[in-house]
């Protein structure tokens, strides 16, 4: 059995500053939301603050981000966001997230194609297996029976590293603090 992608979790409130005229969270701040989400997930599962990230040797680079609206979100409104690395091969991951809403509806779902930088050369180059191995783990545990959407193959040649969606969320390990 492939190992499972780790889930990263975060909570979050629309605020005033995030509001358009209609009262709905605006629809720039979605992407700010689901970044952030990327970057919390770091630093509480794997102790990667920016300070950290800052001094890989190699950056990451988002070379395609596209978000589906479903419902919008209201002001004040509790909302949760979920996201894996779906598939990665060579240079390329794939990350996956959904925006749920408090009664874990799909609000929005992003997809990511991020590029690993080699910073000496400022070329891609291939994900370090000490870093991409840090994404997917052995364990699984109960939780909810939310499905994922079906993964993007990647548009490139050659064997990728997909892992047999759609995966329900009692099937994807969440590896806490």
């Amino acid at each position: 059995m492939p190992p499972t992608p780790v889930i990263f979790k975060t909570n979050h409130r629309a605020k005033f500053d995030d509001l358009d005229l209609n009262g709905h969270m605006n629809t720039n701040r979605y992407g700010s939301y689901f970044m952030e989400n990327r970057f919390e997930g770091h630093r509480e599962h794997f102790g990667l603050d920016i300070k950290h990230i800052m001094q890989l040797p190699f950056a990451i680079y988002t070379k395609k981000f596209s978000i589906e609206f479903y419902r919008p979100i209201l002001a004040d409104s509790e909302f949760t966001i979920v996201s894996h690395v779906s598939e990665y091969k060579g240079e390329t991951a794939i990350v996956e997230a959904e925006m749920l809403n408090h009664k874990e509806v799909r609000t929005a779902s992003c997809t990511m194609i991020l590029v690993c930088i080699d910073k000496s050369t400022m070329k891609p180059s291939d994900w370090p297996d000490t870093f991409i191995n840090r994404f997917f783990s052995e364990k699984s545990d109960a939780l909810g029976a939310r499905t994922l959407k079906p993964s993007m193959p990647l548009a490139c040649s050659g064997e990728s590293r997909l892992y047999q969606p759609p995966l329900t969320y009692r099937q994807i390990a969440w590896v806490g603090k």
